[in-house]
């Protein structure tokens, strides 16, 4: 631990000369249209007030937003300048607006707020960003020394627990106090955050020790997360033949997922080695319908599908706009949906669901996916929302087709992003 907080001390004073010799308050990257304008002329002049004036003269929304965001902040009106950032960010979600929001938190001392801000804007920008990085790093340095020397006079497990959610946020990479918070929650039950929290382990460490993966699959169990569980086990169970323990735990669960009662259109296909249209469409359906009926449906015409068991389904699928139709109005019902089919329509599929905490923005290093292919947003997507995974060599294997056991997972998946989602 000691080694740690040197670490981040040593850190935050190689990055405080980047951030703080000679370099103005108020930084602006990535918004042309505002660094060029007379709004910015006038702020870089020192004259905040006839900026105001004319940004208030903007007949765009976003433009006049943002501009005035900056103009506020700079007149040090803190309250003011809050407001309109968030206008902005209600419009567009911009590297600009994330950035001044972060400025504006900075200035008022609210660090945590500023380090978020800071992370926002690096992860929404399609190019690295030298100052806001520091920044980053420069906050990240000074929290995360504040917070562990929290931890080393703290002994209350459930305020160590607090103080090590907080610390994570800022330096995820510490594996040792994620480890303990995995524990703590598995102890308390709340298996929901144990999964949660595994998920962001294996980031920084691919196969963790024993213990808690053994933590993380049962966890798993008892979410009714079945298919992933027995996976897990299973590895646990080839991974350490000799623990008794984990044999007689794969082959109850096994025992157990067979006498369930699996929803049909589920259990149909999950030894399929290829899903086609109309199974997807009613396999999502039949799945998340409580959800999908919440959406608003366009009508189509479509004239293939009135000799398809899922009829039902692909309409409401089509009508919502999850799934799409041919130029020509068919649905296409026996063609294979493959990976990168299936990465568009999760994409589509959970915008319009609105689900919280989903990032939508930075890249994914994929080996066999071109850097601009014009549908590398939806891989970029599903990997960084762990709805679809690389291999051990970074690739995704875009024109391979979907399995059963694969969709399957990913359903579970989707269910698990739901459940966070309702709980927050």
């Amino acid at each position: 631990m000691k080694k740690v907080f040197i670490l981040l001390v040593l850190l935050s004073f190689l990055t405080f000369y980047a951030c703080f010799t000679k370099s103005p308050p108020i930084r602006l990257y990535g918004d042309i249209e505002l660094s060029n304008s007379q709004g910015w002329i006038l702020l870089e002049k020192n004259k905040p007030e006839k900026a105001v004036k004319f940004f208030n003269s903007l007949s765009d929304d976003y433009t006049r937003y943002l501009g005035l965001g900056y103009s506020y902040l700079e007149l040090k009106n803190f309250s003011k300048s809050e407001e309109y950032f968030n206008k902005a960010l209600e419009i567009k979600e911009s590297f600009s607006a994330f950035a001044g929001m972060a400025q504006l938190k900075e200035l008022e001392n609210k660090l945590e707020d500023s380090f978020y801000f800071y992370k926002k804007a690096l992860e929404i920008s399609e190019e690295s960003n030298p100052y806001i990085q520091s920044k980053v790093e420069y906050i990240k340095g000074i929290l995360s020394g504040e917070f562990l020397k929290k931890l080393d006079s703290e002994k209350d497990e459930n305020k160590r627990a607090k103080i090590i959610e907080k610390l994570l946020f800022i330096s995820p990479e510490i594996v040792k106090l994620r480890k303990e918070l995995i524990r703590y929650y598995f102890s308390r039950g709340d298996y929901e955050k144990v999964i949660t929290h595994y998920n962001k382990l294996i980031n920084y460490e691919k196969t963790p020790e024993k213990d808690i993966r053994a933590i993380y699959a049962k966890s798993l169990f008892k979410k009714e997360m079945y298919s992933s569980a027995i996976i897990e086990m299973e590895e646990l169970y080839k991974d350490y033949p000799d623990d008794l323990e984990f044999e007689r735990l794969y082959y109850d669960w096994k025992a157990k997922l067979e006498s369930l009662k699996i929803d049909k259109y589920i259990k149909s296909i999950k030894d399929k080695e290829s899903i086609t249209r109309e199974e997807l469409a009613a396999i999502l359906y039949s799945k998340f319908n409580s959800k999908i009926d919440t959406l608003p449906q366009k009508p189509r015409i479509i004239l293939d599908i009135s000799a398809s068991w899922a009829k039902d389904f692909i309409t409401k699928i089509v009508f919502t706009g999850i799934m799409k139709i041919e130029r020509n109005h068919n649905f296409n019902c026996k063609k294979e949906i493959t990976r990168l089919d299936m990465a568009e329509i999760l994409y589509r599929f959970l915008r319009k669901l609105r689900i919280k905490g989903l990032s939508y923005y930075g890249r994914v290093k994929i080996k066999d996916v071109p850097k601009y292919h014009f549908k590398r947003k939806y891989i970029n997507f599903v990997v960084k929302n762990g709805l679809m995974r690389l291999d051990d060599k970074g690739n995704f294997y875009p024109t391979k087709k979907i399995t059963g056991k694969e969709l399957e997972l990913i359903i579970e998946r989707i269910s698990s992003l739901l459940m966070t989602a309702e709980e927050k």
